[in-house]
């Protein structure tokens, strides 16, 4: 540590001062050491402690980051944060780090996106979470938005031995009612979840050698029910009834979560100027989702409130009711290795650190024993009453009053589905999604940081270097799992053989479906199919057409690497006691290689033997289409640009605990990889000729001029209340165009008349707005209510 005044002394002449050793006897944790970060920021920040909150349910840093200033979250049904999102800015402009450096969480649902997901990360290990609102020199420039900096735990920050052992549960009424629900034949089995945290630190060799450790395993459960009501909302002679609901359909909807993560960290004090550091974690997450959804049709023959209370009126074979029953395994795996060093004494600080990282996610609904889905309708026929409370509800009371009774099998026919055997009627399966996703990162950065007085004014210069490779992978081979039934069982037996013990809910929406006879709906078993399956794999057929072969094994299968080299040089100084002003530039050069499939045109297919269709280029069958994409290597598509980030900040402080700052950064945010890397198709004979579709491998990135203010004032021991407003300014926005060949540079042999992909728009736009904090420790009120 070196403090400003100790220069100036020497720079005056004055004679040197002998001090006795300094005892340091206290230390700030948790709250208290998160506030003092934030205060001796340059950046405009937020940082909070991982003990904020106490304990978090199910472990997901982003239920911890939800209640943070200025923090938006993306959720699906089971109100889970995966992506974050900063300054009402979409998650794709966050950037999300660990100990600085940049972390991998692809997801498999959001085909060829960067945007990092929270869905395979827990708190178990977590120190701190920094959110930087505005970026410095020292700093990845990819995040107009912001960034998020996960602080590890260190044995040093800590005194002494610390075991702490959290073990809980959780679970709801939906467990322990009578109900057989979910995926699993015979219901879902658990009625309490566990959540178990282990948090080991220490020190030893006389306070050299640090360990800190963490392990976490949470299991959650999640029920919800959406109900959808259908509706017309334009009048018309048919369907007079502007607000007629002309479905009813009663999504019962159950998913599990686990979460399990091991970190390590090793900190040595090889002698008093060399720090060496070693973290290193794994995590793995796996969610199992579920959904049943019967449909009730509803139409202009029914009689009654058409809104509100009616009974249908359909002829005996219209088939009235629609079950579908859906489930997906999806997990991802992801782990991180980064060795650092520390070398600093009263001149200098000199850091490294190399990083090693990988995420993986995947669909497998076949690794828990289920088929992913039922491709043909499951219908019935029957006339029906339904009725709810008033127009503000959902809670329908739907009572079969004709037809066959829905609760048994023989009542239900299957649809008709293009599978193996063409258009038909036989049993069509999807065994999994194909959705997959994968991404490498690997590099290293070094930074040195020196000290200097100009006159009596204090200067701090820091500047370093950073490089890092990253490979991703995108791939989608979901129409290639579709197989057909070609036993000997008939669809009616085929019900009946699959018929599951399980029921279909309505959670707490007050929804009700009676039969004819009382009894719950029918409902098949995805687990039964599976089974018929693996006893008598001979009795399916892959329903794999050449289009299908196309979506499996091109048009969804995406590469590109990228590489970034960046340098940086910035410098901090006190001006006055009470202003103190920062200013960096950041370089950084990115370079791209795409993986695209480089197809023989349809001459060329043809004059192999091969058909081909007209309208696409495509041949039509899977071996053409083999040898058309397949008979060259994948393009490789290079492009490369350099930019620079300037970015300054002053902090002005009319008293040690009243502080101004203002920031000025400006920023980057990369095409995404389905952007840059995909398959080229050419649709022929439309109204604008030859249209090829191509990915666009000059695309610019998206640059972002960022000012942020901040007044804010800190209490003690812990608390601070704040102002903020901050202003983007978005240039070359990304979005869909078409263009001429020669603008896009196209070179083929095939005659293109117009060229479909992604460019950046000519238009600016700006983002603007304002946030307000408030953090008070409420350790003033009495007994167990203090803290």
């Amino acid at each position: 540590m070196r403090h400003p005044g100790i220069g100036n002394l020497a720079s005056a002449g004055q004679a040197a001062v002998a001090m006795d050793a300094v005892q340091v006897v206290g230390i700030r944790e948790g709250d208290a050491r998160a506030i003092m970060e934030q205060r001796a920021s340059m950046n405009i920040t937020n940082t909070l402690s991982a003990d904020s909150f106490g304990e978090i349910a199910d472990g997901n840093p982003g239920e911890f980051l939800k209640y943070m200033p200025g923090v938006d979250f993306d959720v699906v049904a089971d109100d889970a944060p995966r992506n974050i999102s900063l300054r009402g800015l979409p998650a794709k402009y966050t950037g999300v780090t660990l100990n600085g450096i940049s972390l991998p969480g692809i997801d498999a649902n959001s085909s060829s996106s960067r945007t990092f997901s929270f869905e395979q990360s827990a708190l178990a290990g977590v120190d701190s979470i920094n959110i930087y609102k505005t970026t410095s020199a020292d700093m990845d420039a990819n995040a107009p938005a912001g960034t998020i900096d996960i602080r590890t735990k260190r044995a040093f920050d800590a005194r002494g031995r610390r075991l702490t052992v959290s073990v809980g549960g959780n679970t709801h009424a939906g467990l322990w009612d009578s109900k057989q629900t979910g995926w699993q034949e015979g219901g879902y089995d658990k009625k309490f979840l566990p959540a178990t945290t282990i948090n080991y630190s220490d020190v030893f060799m006389d306070g050299r050698l640090g360990i800190a450790a963490g392990i976490s395993s949470v299991t959650s459960l999640v029920e919800q029910t959406q109900i959808t009501a259908g509706r017309n909302y334009v009048a018309t002679a048919a369907s007079p009834y502007p607000y007629a609901v002309t479905s009813i359909a009663g999504a019962g909807y159950d998913r599990e979560y686990n979460r399990r993560v091991g970190q390590l960290g090793v900190d040595f004090k090889a002698n008093d100027s060399l720090y060496l550091s070693l973290i290193a974690s794994v995590s793995r997450g796996d969610i199992e989702s579920n959904t049943i959804t019967p449909t009730f049709s509803n139409s202009r023959a029914s009689s009654g409130d058409p809104s509100l209370d009616w009974t249908t009126n359909y002829g005996a074979t219209t088939r009235t009711l629609n079950t579908n029953n859906v489930f997906h395994y999806k997990l991802g795996y992801s782990r991180n290795l980064m060795p650092s060093f520390v070398f600093q004494n009263e001149h200098f600080k000199l850091d490294g650190a190399l990083f090693s990282a990988r995420s993986d996610s995947r669909y497998r609904s076949d690794k828990r024993g289920q088929v992913s889905d039922l491709l043909n309708d499951v219908t019935a026929s029957g006339n029906y009453s339904a009725s709810r409370s008033d127009w503000m509800h959902q809670d329908w009371q739907i009572q079969q009053t004709s037809g066959p009774d829905w609760a048994a099998p023989d009542s239900y026919a299957l649809g008709s589905y293009a599978g193996a055997l063409g258009n038909s009627t036989r049993p069509t399966v999807r065994t999994t999604s194909g959705s997959k996703a994968e991404l490498d990162y690997r590099g290293f950065n070094l930074n040195f940081e020196f000290y200097q007085d100009i006159g009596n004014v204090p200067l701090t210069w820091k500047t370093g270097v950073k490089s890092t490779q990253a490979e991703y992978a995108f791939d989608n081979t979901s129409d290639a799992n579709i197989y057909t039934y070609t036993g000997p069982l008939s669809n009616a037996q085929f019900l009946r053989e699959v018929q599951s013990a399980n029921q279909w809910h309505s959670g707490e929406s007050g929804m009700e479906v009676t039969t004819l006879g009382g009894d719950a709906l029918y409902m098949y078993s995805l687990s039964k199919i599976y089974g018929l399956m693996q006893e008598n794999p001979g009795h399916w057929q892959q329903a794999l057409t050449p289009t299908r072969w196309y979506n499996a094994n091109v048009a969804n299968a995406n590469r590109m690497d990228e590489q970034i080299h960046a340098a940086y040089l910035m410098g901090t100084t006190e001006l006055t006691d009470r202003l103190k002003v920062q200013a960096g530039l950041r370089w950084e050069q990115t370079q791209t290689t795409s993986y695209d499939f480089d197809p023989l045109g349809a001459a060329q297919v043809a004059a192999a033997g091969h058909a081909v269709s007209a309208s696409s280029g495509r041949a039509t069958t899977i071996e053409g289409l083999q040898y058309q994409y397949f008979s060259n290597p994948r393009r490789r598509g290079k492009a490369s640009y350099d930019d620079l980030f300037p970015s300054a900040s002053l902090k002005y402080s009319f008293s040690d605990s009243f502080n101004l700052q203002a920031g000025y950064s400006r920023t980057i945010l990369r095409p995404e990889v389905g952007d840059l890397a995909g398959v080229w198709s050419v649709n022929y004979g439309t109204e604008d000729g030859n249209v090829l579709s191509a990915p666009n491998v000059h695309l610019r990135p998206e640059y972002s001029d960022n000012l942020s203010l901040r007044l804010v004032k800190y209490f003690e021991p812990v608390g601070l209340v704040g102002f903020g407003v901050f202003h983007n300014k978005i240039q070359d926005l990304i979005t869909d165009v078409t263009m001429s060949p020669a603008e896009f540079g196209y070179r083929g042999e095939e005659a293109i008349d117009l060229v479909a992909t992604r460019d950046n728009a000519q238009d600016d736009i700006s983002v603007n707005g304002y946030e307000f904090e408030f953090n008070h420790a409420l350790d003033y009120l009495p007994g167990a209510l203090g803290g």
